[in-house]
């Protein structure tokens, strides 16, 4: 059977993937590989052009032009380390013309197109009845960076702006791949949408490729480690405000817990690098993924302690796949049809420290979590069962 040709827009780089937003974009979408040839069409901060191919995914990454860097750089000042490149790129793409071009040729080419995210969807709009446009939304965007942009006259215009750009997004949209049935619920209630071309599609974990460390094995390898005596919790994170959030609390919890070791993984760290931080807190930035592996495999649990968000967080999934036991508060956990004590334990900002030590103690509970974590995400959150399911409904609209 002849492939059909899809073309996806996305505000950054997919491959080398590494971070929630490149992991979803490539696992959805390789794993529907039998029937698309994709191609991804990305911009990037990195000054240079580059091509990836994986499997039968490429990748053409457009770098911003300087005008394009400086000017957002200009304006990005006044918003307090909080990013806001994704946001202006409906004003900002013109500068870098490349993209347009680059993406024009793959979108006039294909017979369905792709956002990634709203940010670019307005170059697709022209394509509107004449090929298959999708929305993969990662987050119900205007909420999320509600509760993120700096409390300033510059972020009510570009809130105004982005609930223009995420409405007409959903409104033309042929298909909408939302994460979780709270984003669908939020859609529907913020911009008057119907359910009917919303198709669920949460993010997942390859649990072919992640290895699962039950709790017998995480203890050998803590012993050869030399790390019987230590408790040691995990977290992974871009750099990405509700994550600078979550490791915030988690500075807060290791004074609390001197005994216990806290690591902290991925470039979340840059916002850390000249602030005081407590000795039992440790701050590796991106690793390479066998460190992560080892991490994972002799960590004892993970936390997720998430003020904000929107979508699901692909941690949550991926910490369960590996074996380890979790405690996350309600947002961290959002969109996970999970039940407390079962798969997880859920727990207010408040209450970590306290229920960190409890599960420190409590072995048993540590291997019940373990177990059912893992069958729970195999039985719901494989990339490949998710992207089955979705694919069987993309279908329905071709």
């Amino acid at each position: 059977m002849k492939r059909l040709k899809l073309a996806i827009l996305s505000t950054y780089p997919v491959l080398p993937r590494k971070h929630g937003g490149q992991l979803r974009i490539f696992n959805l979408y390789q794993n529907m590989a039998h029937y698309f040839d994709t191609t991804i069409i990305s911009l990037n901060d990195n000054n240079a052009f580059t091509e990836y191919k994986v499997g039968n995914i490429s990748e053409f990454s457009i770098p911003k032009s300087d005008r394009h860097r400086n000017l957002e750089w200009q304006l990005q000042k006044k918003f307090s380390g909080t990013s806001i490149a994704d946001i202006i790129l409906e004003k900002f793409i013109p500068y870098t013309p490349m993209y347009r071009n680059v993406a024009t040729n793959y979108m006039d080419n294909a017979e369905l197109i792709v956002s990634a995210q709203p940010y670019l969807f307005h170059l697709m709009e022209m394509y509107k009845g004449k090929k298959k446009l999708i929305y993969d939304s990662q987050n119900v965007e205007y909420i999320l960076k509600q509760q993120i942009l700096p409390d300033i006259s510059e972020s009510k215009i570009l809130l105004d702006d982005l609930f223009r750009l995420e409405k007409r997004a959903l409104k033309l949209s042929d298909i909408i791949l939302t994460c979780s049935n709270e984003d669908s619920y939020n859609f529907q209630r913020l911009y008057n949408m119907g359910y009917d071309k919303m198709i669920l599609t949460p993010n997942g974990v390859d649990t072919e490729l992640i290895k699962y460390v039950g709790f017998s094995e995480r203890q050998q390898h803590k012993k050869k480690l030399g790390l019987v005596n230590r408790t040691s919790v995990v977290f992974i994170g871009s750099l990405h405000t509700p994550n600078v959030e979550a490791v915030e609390e988690i500075i807060k919890i290791a004074y609390q817990l001197p005994d216990t070791h806290f690591i902290v993984i991925g470039n979340v760290n840059l916002l850390f690098l000249n602030k005081i931080i407590p000795k039992n807190v440790r701050l590796t930035g991106m690793i390479e993924e066998e460190e992560k592996k080892s991490i994972y495999a002799h960590a004892d649990f993970a936390i997720n302690p998430m003020k904000n968000g929107s979508g699901t967080n692909l941690k949550i999934a991926e910490y369960m796949a590996s074996g380890l036991p979790i405690i996350s508060t309600n947002v961290g956990a959002r969109g996970y049809q999970i039940k407390d004590g079962n798969e997880i334990i859920i727990s207010s900002l408040e209450e970590f420290p306290e229920k960190i030590k409890k599960l420190t103690v409590n072995k048993l509970l540590q291997q019940s979590l373990s177990k059912h974590g893992r069958l729970f995400v195999e039985q719901y959150y494989s990339w490949d069962k998710i992207a089955e399911n979705s694919l069987r409904q993309i279908k329905r609209y071709l």
